[in-house]
């Protein structure tokens, strides 16, 4: 499971909870007070922080090299040395209790949990996980909310439902931890000081930095395909225009075989608009900012669409409200399938007793030919911070010291831990010296820590280098130019409390069109309700925030 696997259910509870949080946050959001621009929560002021100086990790050397935040560095087999990047536990015996998301079922608990229990050993501390199934999470976080009794660290997103006011909410009861982390501060916690400074802007509220980033790299999602049935069509991974790109989705498809090219209708959109150069979010020209459902672009983008699904090229349940493209994927039953980059471990590992499964990459073309540029992914999980709750200083930086510890790079000796737990019982190693997960290694080790903090993102794939180089030259070609996302790391509190419910009359506006049920020209008509609804109150936030800290043009 990934970052990725998100359904619209998903988003309507978000969206839901986030008027829970509105409505029924009591003490919290009483405290806040009600400034609506949130105080010291102003462009200025954001743009005075000083972000956290970056010292690279060099203990150990990759086969291909990356670029912080941009190309992932890449590793055919696992560092045979293994070097501490902590050389003393980082706890001093204290509890701390951390709400994060949950992907996997539910793991064993600390008294059954033997690497549960060995990670407290190392932190020396107790780590009381409270671990919320994905579906549930805003929910979860409204109740907790409204208690007014705080994990220690609780995971904040923007992408799923994000609370309204947050930078008033944070100030009210985070920490900031701009004296620890600001510039130089942050070399006493050498692991957070590898984190790029582009995942570190979605930390900065109120003038300072209240939270950690759990990062995440420029190339955002991958365009997974199923190889293997795309070269018995007769295709390769790399179709010249979208002319050779239709062909190929045509052939690939057989609803005799039950396979189609698509899962998701929003995919195809998603491709047309990468052919024609189209940011994912916004365009920002001189400070003036477009959304890209407002342009030509998506609505052709958006007509493709309708005709992919009117010629049966998209699966039939596509408009269901939760669609298990993983497994349709695995299946062959759909062929082109997005996903964050984090997937392709677990693809392999789904289909290893499955010997005709080719994972590959689709270069997407520009539409009329040539090379298009994909737009640049976010810069942490779901767009998030975790935040730290207010403590006197010494618990702050023991909390710091144990986020330092759970960002520890990959090679060092802590990182392998974290992910592969004690030998015999988690993991057993091949010939090769790569970590091959136990059954008991798979259920125990998924406690969702990595959503507290981690390290940067590596490419490696125990025993498949093949895949590592298949990685790595999809990223060199796409990531150098990728469209930056002009607006990252920046928030609106209109977006917080109306964006779930505007994007959703997007969607079913969509959804009337491609099922033709509207005409295409319906969606000037949805787009004219976003922009009266809330859309244009977004625009203005984010364009006064440009205006005063800058941003990247989608030139």
């Amino acid at each position: 499971m990934t970052d990725r696997q998100l359904n619209r259910r998903f988003f309507l509870k978000g969206a839901s909870g986030a008027a829970v949080l509105a409505s029924g946050g009591g003490a919290l959001l009483a405290a806040c007070g009600s400034d609506d621009k949130g105080g010291a929560d102003t462009p200025e002021a954001n743009t005075a922080v000083k972000l956290p100086t970056l010292v690279e990790y060099t203990a150990v050397k990759p086969d291909l090299e990356g670029s912080p935040g941009g190309i992932r560095a890449g590793f055919f087999s696992y560092p045979k040395e293994r070097p501490k990047a902590v050389p003393e536990p980082p706890g001093a015996g204290n509890t701390f209790k951390a709400m994060a998301i949950l992907y996997y079922p539910l793991p064993p608990g600390p008294d059954k949990n033997k690497y549960w229990q060995a990670l407290n050993k190392r932190l020396n501390a107790k780590l009381d996980m409270v671990m919320v199934p994905n579906q549930e999470y805003n929910t979860k976080l409204a109740t907790t909310f409204a208690s007014d009794d705080l994990p220690d660290y609780v995971m904040l997103t923007r992408n799923t439902g994000a609370p309204q006011r947050l930078p008033q909410i944070l100030k009210a009861k985070f920490a900031d931890l701009s004296e620890h982390l600001a510039g130089d501060a942050i070399k006493e916690y050498p692991n957070l000081a590898n984190i790029p400074e582009r995942a570190w802007k979605s930390c900065v509220y109120n003038g300072g930095i209240y939270g950690l980033p759990v990062p995440r790299d420029a190339v955002g999602a991958f365009p997974f395909v199923r190889n293997d049935i795309i070269k018995k069509a007769g295709f390769t991974t790399k179709p010249e225009n979208f002319e050779e790109f239709y062909e190929l989705v045509k052939a690939v498809t057989d609803p005799k075989k039950n396979r189609y090219a698509f899962a998701q209708v929003s995919y195809p959109i998603d491709i047309v608009r990468i052919m024609q150069n189209t940011p994912s979010g916004w365009r920002n020209d001189g400070g003036k900012l477009t959304a890209a459902n407002e342009t030509d672009e998506h609505k052709k983008a958006l007509e493709t669409a309708a005709k992919f699904w009117k010629e049966g090229l998209i699966h039939p349940d596509a408009f269901a409200d939760s669609i298990p493209f993983k497994q349709w994927f695995n299946a062959g039953q759909v062929v082109i399938q997005p996903d964050g980059y984090q997937g392709w471990t677990q693809y392999i590992a789904d289909n290893v007793t499955n010997p005709d499964f080719d994972l590959a990459l689709l270069y997407v073309p520009a539409y009329e030919g040539g090379k298009a540029r994909i737009p640049q992914g976010g810069s942490t999980f779901l767009n998030g911070v975790t935040a730290l709750k207010k403590a006197d200083p010494e618990r702050i930086k023991e909390q710091l010291r144990i986020a330092d510890w759970l960002a520890a790079p990959f090679g060092s000796e802590e990182y392998f831990f974290r992910l592969y737990g004690e030998e015999g019982t988690h993991y057993t190693l091949d010939k090769n010296g790569d970590p091959q997960l136990t059954a008991v290694g798979r259920s125990e080790t998924v406690i969702p820590v990595r959503y507290i903090t981690e390290n940067p993102s590596v490419i490696y794939q125990p025993g498949r280098p093949q895949d590592v180089k298949i990685q790595h030259e999809y990223e060199s070609a796409t990531v150098p130019d990728a469209i930056p996302n002009p607006v990252l790391g920046m928030y609106s509190n209109v977006e917080a409390s109306k964006g779930g419910q505007l994007s959703q009359a997007l969607d079913d506006a969509r959804d009337e069109i491609i099922q033709g049920r509207k005409p295409l020209a319906t969606w000037d008509e949805a787009m004219d309700a976003w922009r009266k609804g809330g859309g244009d109150e977004i625009r203005a936030e984010f364009e006064e925030q440009l205006q005063k800290q800058g941003g990247p043009t989608s030139k």
